[in-house]
């Protein structure tokens, strides 16, 4: 863990010296050009120690919307540029291994048509992932046909919103248009998967005000995800209740209409409370309480747990996984979560919804071809579609 500790706080030195090595210093161009180059590149490395100065943390940068884009921009065209260097530096050591000509670039690194390509490519790579990241969410929509459902509750529609992320970047606004979307869709009942804010009380509250003032027919339900542990988990649970959310960590509730049972709906803790000192998930006492006789939809901010219910529950819906974030990326927060990053998958019985977030940690911005999303399910029983 201490290793972990160093090398996150030392990583924006290390990508510096790294760009500094292999991308500035091998340019052919005059040292008078490579001193102001290498200190913007340095800098462009330094996102996490703008936070730190101005005060905040990876978790609440405490920037305005604005200067946190300008910073995702210029952190993630360092990201780029670094990867770009490193592939470049490795097609020429295969090279120089296959024709033992040690010498010879096939990809010169003293180019500086190529070097400026490079800046080119990684500014445009910051700016598409930034402004992907700060985008409003779209609305997806799934029709779910369950075996069990009763008829009574054919075309009952759920609204799943998951990872808010609310910090000092989040804009207002943006949450506003949430609220006022969610509630024109008119759901039955609202449904929370994790993530809803990164800070304390006193500096969200107003922004955080916004989403828990959400109001369905059947209620609002929701679980933690690991971030809710990172913020104080107890004060933000104590505050969401009083609002009006209904969490469900590890229980389950019967959701009915007018009087008839429809289905469980069940949730599942964040595995992270584990770490804190809370119980975590725990999948047998999540589903003790449910009727055999109805389907259940299971709310868990990770979709891994999928796989160990897929005889148990007929809906899954998570998020977490923020879509994947961008090509490439996403095959591994994929291999991370299961296999399951972004939409509707099968597991025998068990339908999964993956959602790519309805907004982003602002810790990490980035959203490439993976827009954010507002989910709206609407459920077909089986019994009322075979008439």
């Amino acid at each position: 863990m201490n290793l972990v500790f160093y090398l996150f706080r030392l990583h924006p030195l290390i990508m510096a010296l790294l760009l500094l090595w292999r991308f500035v210093l091998p340019l052919s161009i005059k040292w008078y050009l490579k001193l102001p180059l290498g200190l913007v590149v340095s800098l462009c490395c330094c996102k996490l120690y703008v936070y730190y100065l101005t005060g905040g943390t990876m978790m609440d940068p405490l920037l305005s919307r604005y200067p946190a884009m300008l910073v995702d921009v210029l952190g993630f065209a360092a990201i780029m540029l670094l990867l770009l260097t490193i592939g470049r530096d490795l097609i020429n050591v295969i090279f120089k291994l296959i024709t033992l000509r040690l010498s010879t670039y096939i990809i010169s690194p003293h180019s500086q048509v190529l070097g400026t390509l490079f800046i080119a490519l990684s500014l445009l790579f910051g700016l598409v992932g930034t402004w992907g990241g700060f985008s409003r969410p779209e609305l997806a929509r799934y029709s779910i046909t369950i075996d069990k459902l009763p008829p009574q509750a054919e075309g009952y529609r759920i609204v799943l919103l998951a990872d808010l992320h609310v910090s000092s970047p989040t804009s207002k606004e943006d949450l506003e248009y949430i609220y006022r979307g969610v509630q024109a869709l008119k759901p039955d009942l609202i449904v929370l998967a994790g993530d809803y804010q990164d800070g304390e009380i006193l500096r969200l509250d107003d922004k955080t005000a916004t989403i828990s003032a959400l109001q369905a027919p059947d209620g609002v339900y929701a679980v933690s995800g690991n971030h809710e542990f990172y913020s104080g988990y107890l004060q933000w649970l104590d505050y969401y209740q009083q609002k009006g959310l209904q969490f469900l960590e590890n229980r389950a509730v019967t959701i009915r209409r007018d009087g008839a049972a429809l289905f469980n709906l069940a949730g599942l803790m964040d595995k992270d409370g584990a770490r804190f000192g809370f119980e975590g998930p725990n999948l047998d006492k999540a589903l003790s309480d449910t009727d055999p006789n109805l389907p259940t939809i299971l709310l868990s901010h990770h979709p891994e747990y999928a796989r160990l219910l897929q005889d148990k529950v007929d809906l899954y819906l998570a998020g977490h996984t923020h879509g994947g974030m961008a090509p490439g990326l996403r095959t591994l927060v994929a291999a991370l979560n299961g296999g399951m990053v972004s939409g509707l998958y099968k597991l025998g019985r068990e339908r999964v919804i993956v959602s790519n977030g309805t907004m982003i940690w602002h810790g990490f911005a980035l959203r490439i071809d993976d827009p954010p999303q507002v989910i709206e399910i609407t459920l077909h029983s089986r019994a009322a579609t075979a008439r």
